[in-house]
């Protein structure tokens, strides 16, 4: 948005993460066994990144804020110089209090990684994965 609106700025995104950040339709290809498109639309967004001249950080953590100094700690020892921050907290599947929500076959999904391991899981489990299959593919809007 900031591009768009003109801003020609030095623009810097740190993610602990791997990747670059995925849309949920990204991640929904993952689960669908098209993988490989799901990597490519990863690809395309690291892509998109650096031509929008954006530095992207990936395997990063901000640990500290000096914000008389304008700097940004990373939990690499190095340091970021900043004009003005955003703080995009990022987000954590959310977790809800149910019993059983901690047994090993209950996911969420929020990276290819999490998408990897529900794959995985249906394997070993036909009946859910089918059920899976035919819901999600009878529904324009996944089941998620």
């Amino acid at each position: 948005m900031l591009r768009r609106r003109g801003f020609d700025g030095g623009i810097t995104l740190v993610s602990a993460d791997a990747g670059p950040p995925l849309r949920p339709a990204q991640l929904l290809q993952g689960l669908s066994g098209r993988r490989g498109q799901a990597r490519v639309g990863a690809a395309a967004e690291n892509g998109w990144y650096q031509d929008n001249d954006i530095d992207l950080k990936l395997k990063a953590e901000v640990t500290a804020l000096d914000l008389g100094q304008r700097t940004a700690a990373l939990k690499d020892g190095g340091t970021l110089a900043f004009d003005a921050l955003i703080l995009a907290l990022g987000a954590e599947p959310n977790r809800p209090p149910i019993a059983g929500f901690d047994q090993p076959n209950v996911f969420v999904l929020r990276t290819l990684k999490d998408a990897d391991a529900i794959v995985e899981a249906g394997r070993s489990s036909p009946a859910a994965w089918s059920l899976w299959a035919r819901a999600s593919s009878a529904s324009k809007s996944p089941l998620l």
